[in-house]
C-alpha cells in the first residue's frame, strides 16, 4: 500500500514539473520584452585625393571594402544596439559614437565609447565589462 501511495505522490510530482516547465520557459520571454534593439545606418561621402589611406578601428561588427575609380569615399555604417533596457540603450546612445574623420589624404574611422583606456583611444578598458548595452557598426 506505501508503494502505491509512494509511487502516485512521484507520478504527481513528476506531472506537475512536466505542467510547470512551459510557463517557466516563458519567463526568460518576459525579459526580453524589456530589452530594446534598433538599427541606423550613418552614410558619409568624403572626396579624396589619390592615393588615399584608409584606417578603420572597429570593435564590434564587419567590414566591408570596395573600391571605384571615382575620388571619392562613399561609407555606409549600420549601427546595430542591443540593450537589456531603455535606460541602457540611452547611454549607449551618449556613450558609444563612430568618429569618422579625413586630414592629410587619410581616412580614419574609430568607435570611441567607454570601452577605451581613458588615456590612450587605441587601448582598451577591462573596467566597462558589463554595460548593459552592445553597440555594433557594420562598415
Amino acid at each position: 500500500m506505501r508503494s502505491q501511495i509512494a509511487s502516485r505522490r512521484a507520478a504527481a510530482a513528476s506531472l506537475c514539473l512536466c505542467l510547470a516547465a512551459p510557463f517557466a520557459a516563458l519567463a526568460p520571454l518576459a525579459a526580453e520584452e524589456e530589452r530594446v534593439f534598433s538599427t541606423r545606418t550613418i552614410e558619409r561621402i568624403l572626396a579624396v585625393p589619390t592615393p588615399c589611406r584608409l584606417s578603420v578601428d572597429n570593435v564590434w561588427g564587419g567590414i566591408r571594402l570596395a573600391g571605384h575609380a571615382r575620388p571619392t569615399a562613399e561609407i555606409e555604417a549600420v549601427e546595430t544596439v542591443r540593450a537589456e533596457s531603455a535606460a541602457a540603450a540611452e547611454r549607449a546612445a551618449l556613450e558609444v559614437t563612430l568618429e569618422i574623420g579625413e586630414r592629410d589624404g587619410a581616412i580614419d574611422l574609430f568607435v570611441a565609447g567607454p570601452f577605451r583606456h581613458p588615456r590612450n583611444r587605441w587601448g582598451w578598458n577591462d573596467r566597462h565589462r558589463h554595460p548593459g548595452y552592445t553597440v555594433t557598426y557594420d562598415i
